[in-house]
């Protein structure tokens, strides 16, 4: 609440970029994560791949030792998948090592429970049906000798603007 006032008073009367206030914001929104979290959490699908991230989703990453840097990843596995999973482990703590550059991850503990996604919905495509040739472009296809590139070219015409 404090900061929230200070930032009103900073900027009452002002105009302040995004740019500068987002370190602001980020700081207290990730205060309880570090770059290594918010990493495995934006780009899991990206670094094991979609069977893997199916199933699972990075928790937490927990720090073991400060002098070697060392974590334990804290994993969220669907149940049913749980086994497959395990016997995946290293596959995956490799893939996770070779996407960061170096040995970050050491360990996975599995946390049984449902994996919920908010998955991006496409929405369904709209097909245009296609228009009729225009006396202009059927007068620039009537030099063309071969019959199936004219039709080609006509059936092209109907779907371009």
């Amino acid at each position: 609440m404090a900061t929230q006032r200070k930032m009103q008073k900073q900027t009452r009367g002002k105009v302040q970029s995004i740019g500068a206030l987002a370190p602001k914001i980020t700081r207290q929104a990730l205060k309880n994560h570090n770059a290594l979290e918010a990493t495995l959490q934006v780009e899991w699908h990206n670094i094991v791949g979609e069977m893997i991230s199916t199933f699972t989703l990075p928790h937490k990453v927990i720090f073991t030792s400060s002098k070697d840097k060392t974590a334990t990843l804290k994993l969220y596995c669907e149940p049913a998948a749980s086994l497959e999973i395990q016997h995946l482990q290293t596959q995956i703590i490799e893939k996770i090592n070779l996407y960061l550059g170096y040995d970050a991850i050491h360990r996975i503990t599995l946390l049984q429970q449902p994996v919920r996604r908010h998955l991006p919905t496409t929405p369904p495509q709209v097909i245009k049906e296609p228009k009729q040739v225009d006396a202009a472009t059927k007068s620039q296809l009537e030099d063309v000798k071969n019959d199936n590139l004219r039709k080609a070219l006509e059936k092209l015409a109907t779907h371009v603007s």
